[in-house]
């Protein structure tokens, strides 16, 4: 959800085209996107952005798939550092009824080197089982963005990453904003692998399909040694493994 230069970044982390013997490819990049625009600066813009996104998911769910949207995930690369969640709690609370939905929420943690958990961060401070905050790490499994043991679930690469750009092009980027779509591509991968029993699951009892997501992507990282104490899951994510 974004919009301009920075969301045509983000889009091409989670499903820039393969074989074509053209820049980068996304993490999955046979999925569908819906692209959401709008900005990130108060709770209720943002609680705009995931209300047009719950009703598709829930109509798909009523009509067994006949109508409307089956989205799985959403990604966040924007939020407001240092804000106490308890200043935004209809915000935080959407993610409970976005996950009820069976829509897990991936985020992008602050690029700075604090402890959220300490300082605060939107959304990615939030406590909702269907919320999955991303911190970037490099090529040597360090971690370049904000940390928290608490609130920061795992590492994804974010670190000079070749992504699309506006303008039918390539270009080096590096941020959380570049981590958390691969998580979320990634929550997408799960879904469209041939795995009858999340796919049944994702019908009969949606939350419980999303709940299951995240654990598969949390309890398959990498651990990484530096990560001990800077998040939940004490590693990076390892898409290979899911």
């Amino acid at each position: 959800i974004h919009q301009g230069h920075h969301g045509t970044m983000v889009a091409g982390m989670i499903s820039a085209a393969w074989n074509n013997e053209t820049g980068g490819t996304g993490i999955a990049p046979h999925i569908k996107m819906m692209v959401v625009a709008g900005s990130s600066q108060t709770e209720a813009e943002a609680v705009a952005a995931y209300g047009y996104v719950l009703p598709q998911r829930l109509r798909y769910n009523e009509t067994q798939g006949e109508q409307g949207a089956f989205v799985v995930a959403t990604n966040t690369s924007w939020g407001v550092n240092g804000l106490d969640p308890a200043e935004a709690p209809v915000w935080c609370e959407f993610y409970d009824l976005l996950g009820e939905a069976g829509i897990l929420n991936c985020a992008a943690t602050a690029n700075a080197n604090w402890n959220i958990d300490e300082v605060g961060d939107m959304p990615t401070a939030c406590n909702s089982p269907y919320l999955i905050t991303t911190t970037a790490s490099n090529r040597m499994d360090e971690c370049t963005g904000a940390y928290g043991p608490v609130s920061v679930d795992l590492a994804a690469p974010g670190q000079e990453v070749l992504t699309t750009q506006p303008g039918s092009g390539y270009g080096w980027s590096s941020g959380t904003s570049f981590a958390s779509p691969i998580v979320a591509g990634t929550v997408a991968l799960l879904y469209s692998a041939a795995c009858p029993d999340l796919a049944t699951l994702s019908l009969s009892d949606p939350a419980a399909a999303a709940l299951e997501a995240k654990t598969i992507i949390l309890n398959t990282v990498d651990p990484i040694p530096g990560m001990v104490g800077q998040t939940v899951s004490e590693g990076r994510l390892n898409t290979h493994l899911t």
